[in-house]
């Protein structure tokens, strides 16, 4: 390639590249390492990107599936920035998530502060949190949300609840997803005016959603008080649950506090925890 073509090209493809292990796997082709994403700038209008390149060398352009419509910037600049004129709760991610925080720990209880937050990042992936050593914690969201603020809020606010008893040892349960779904769907709707869509019938969110949405229904504030015995929600048992909902159907709180398994996983840790939960189950344990 003559030298002026790879000083165009250079200037077309700009490197976002995040911290990582000096031994990263570097793709040959693309020169990339696997925590690293290349966008492409359009020369036509350089304030819109063009396409991104993955680490394993596939070119996703604006409008593919899996993608930001409509590019316009790299993110929606609510989300980031601010003023020190500012009052009160602004629109970036961090003054919503705390208080997403604020509103969560007045319904469900406290959250574990012994974890350290390290901030948000966007992957391809659903949204969740990763765990890093020492106790610490990232909240991964999903690259859709990047340019739709709103859509970044409902996904904060699902996974704001698993940040009140991180757990990394353990699969959360039916009770911490369906809490996850019924904060977010209250908290979109109340601050927002936004209704969320319901999961499709059937599904294990919209199962989870539905059985804690009809404990609340029974007590608001009975989950707050069964994490003052139990503040690890993964480790609320079916007893437990049933001390603070004594009229709840036994069956529903034997569901609530087993492992919550999404529709289509193949995680084996998950896949075993459930199925040695069925065995005990049908034991009579």
């Amino acid at each position: 390639m003559p030298s002026k073509r790879k000083s165009q090209h250079k200037k077309q493809l700009q490197m976002q590249k995040l911290q990582s292990p000096h031994n990263a796997l570097i793709n040959p082709t693309t020169g990339l390492r696997n925590d690293e994403i290349a966008y492409r700038i359009d020369p036509n209008e350089p304030s819109k990107v063009k396409s991104y390149v993955m680490p394993d060398g596939r070119v996703l352009k604006p409008g593919d599936k899996g993608t930001l419509q409509g590019l316009t910037s790299i993110v929606h600049p609510n989300l980031l920035v601010t003023s020190s004129k500012a009052r009160v709760f602004r629109l970036t991610l961090a003054s919503r998530l705390h208080e997403m925080l604020l509103l969560a720990e007045g319904m469900f209880g406290k959250r574990d502060r012994s974890y350290a937050f390290l901030g948000i990042e966007f992957t391809e992936e659903n949204p969740h949190l990763h765990y890093e050593a020492d106790k610490s914690v990232i909240m991964r969201l999903h690259v859709n949300a990047l340019l739709e603020p709103m859509e970044a809020y409902a996904q904060m606010a699902h996974e704001c609840i698993h940040m009140l008893s991180p757990n990394p040892t353990k699969p959360v349960t039916i009770l911490e997803e369906g809490m996850a779904e019924v904060f977010a769907y209250i908290y979109m709707q109340d601050v927002w005016k936004v209704e969320l869509p319901s999961k499709m019938p059937g599904s294990a969110y919209h199962e989870a959603r539905e059985l804690v949405g009809s404990t609340m229904g029974i007590d608001t504030f009975g989950i707050k008080r069964i994490r003052e015995e139990e503040p690890t929600i993964s480790l609320i048992s079916k007893s437990l649950i049933g001390k603070h909902y004594p009229t709840l159907y036994e069956g529903v709180a034997a569901r609530l506090a087993r492992t919550f398994v999404r529709d289509g996983c193949a995680d084996p840790d998950i896949l075993a925890q459930y199925e040695g939960e069925t065995q005990r189950a049908m034991a009579g344990d």
